[in-house]
């Protein structure tokens, strides 16, 4: 839509006032698209026009706030470059939805450039999320999806170092059919072979591709002059609105991806509880915040002595969904923030704020309680219960200047447990922390 103001010097008061309006269009057809041309106040009118632009200001401000996200994950992770690829897709739509906004009229572009623009930035859209496709699913780009990228990216670069202004227009309209049918076959058949090898995400993906494909050839079709006869609304915000709802999923999507992966790195799949490396890391950091808070850390080791010998006997499914009981009672005992590690086969380690001796104490006692009152059935008449030792030892900066120190005494803690006949839980004693 475009404002001309006519000059008030102009105007004829009092009497009639004669408008002579001359249309121009591409394929010769004169005559306005929509509607006739409207006369009213220029202020009122413009402030009605930037009431419509409200929603690509949100959709611009969408597309760069997921774009930084984007370039976060590709600085941070090694090898993301399917976040690279989807920056551009998210980056060209903003500037798609800039030119479709009143501000490219008011900085002084004319139609020509707005449709050169426009062109050129929908097929770097495409093949960015093209590529996106290709990187995210790991899929080989063979000779024949070389040659439909090219074909996508062909029409923007015609269409901007064409030099007629007159048949822009026509020429912007055949390289978005062009970009649309050739993005149908060349996504789609990616999206289609990562569906058929069972990849993670490929229905997500392909049923938001799919969404985003239909609004991009509606837009193509209300656009076309030469489909003038199906008359589409013409609808410019829709392509938008389509296009933040795929970046916003794909974006998830990403997050979501390599979520999975650092918990992989950070967590047991088998417990949920936290591998080694990480656990170290988190006590150290929890022993560091203990000595500038002054709070007292309990560091505790849990042995299921017969793991070993269930998982032999009666299969290792009995001994993972034994451990699976284990990990379920310890971090059901803790507070959402302490610290539980699957150390190895039959150990597990814990770390929790204490307010007192006696609060460690009595951790260990509900924790040792709940294992023993824990059976697993097998088969008819094969009950088996959990035999636990555990050993303990209360944080003290002047004597555990490490993590290995400190998980040194709570597995003398633990040996001293084992070799008592009388209990099964034991915390050290510490001089330096009272009760």
């Amino acid at each position: 839509q475009r404002l001309y103001m006519i000059p008030s010097i102009m105007l004829k008061f009092n009497q009639f006032n004669q408008l002579e309006i001359k249309t121009f269009s591409s394929v010769n057809s004169p005559g306005l698209k929509q509607h006739p041309v409207v006369i009213g106040e220029y202020f009122e009118m413009a402030h009605q026009q930037q009431e419509a632009d409200y929603i690509y200001v949100i959709s611009i401000a969408i597309f760069l706030i997921l774009t930084v996200f984007q370039m976060f994950y590709y600085f941070l992770v090694k090898g993301s470059n399917e976040t690279l690829y989807l920056s551009l897709y998210l980056i060209s739509f903003a500037v798609i939805a800039f030119v479709r906004s009143q501000a490219p009229l008011h900085m002084g572009f004319d139609l020509s450039s707005t449709f050169k623009i426009e062109i050129f930035m929908i097929s770097v859209a495409v093949v960015s999320f093209s590529f996106f496709v290709f990187r995210f699913f790991d899929l080989e780009v063979r000779k024949t999806y070389v040659i439909g990228i090219l074909f996508m990216a062909t029409p923007g670069l015609i269409n901007i170092m064409f030099p007629d202004p007159l048949k822009t227009r026509i020429v912007a309209e055949y390289g978005y059919w062009i970009i649309c049918v050739v993005a149908f076959f060349t996504t789609g058949s990616a999206i289609l072979i990562s569906i058929y090898k069972n990849k993670r995400y490929s229905w997500v993906v392909g049923a938001f591709s799919l969404f985003g494909w239909l609004f991009l050839s509606y837009d193509a079709i209300s656009q076309s002059s030469l489909l003038a006869d199906i008359r589409l609304p013409l609808r410019p915000s829709l392509l938008l609105l389509a296009a933040t709802l795929v970046g916003t999923c794909m974006s998830l999507i990403i997050t979501h991806k390599y979520w999975q992966i650092f918990k992989g790195a950070t967590y047991d799949y088998l417990t949920g509880c936290l591998l080694r490396p990480a656990f170290f890391q988190r006590l150290s950091e929890e022993m560091q915040r203990s000595q500038q808070e002054n709070t007292l850390l309990f560091v505790a080791v849990i042995n299921i002595r017969q793991i070993k010998k269930i998982s032999a006997s009666y299969g290792r499914e009995i001994g993972n969904s034994l451990l699976l009981m284990v990990s379920d009672i310890l971090i059901g005992g803790l507070k959402p923030y302490d610290l539980v590690c699957h150390f190895s086969d039959d150990e597990f380690y814990i770390a929790a704020r204490v307010k007192s001796r006696n609060e460690a104490e009595e951790y260990l006692r509900k924790i040792h309680k709940n294992l023993s009152n824990t059976q697993q059935v097998v088969g008819t008449e094969t009950e088996l219960f959990i035999d636990a030792k555990l050993g303990g030892i209360i944080y003290n900066p002047d004597q555990h200047l490490s993590v290995s120190q400190l998980l040194q005494d709570a597995n003398y803690g633990l040996a001293k447990a084992q070799n008592h006949h009388m209990k099964d839980y034991i915390l050290l004693n510490n001089p330096t922390v009272t009760a």
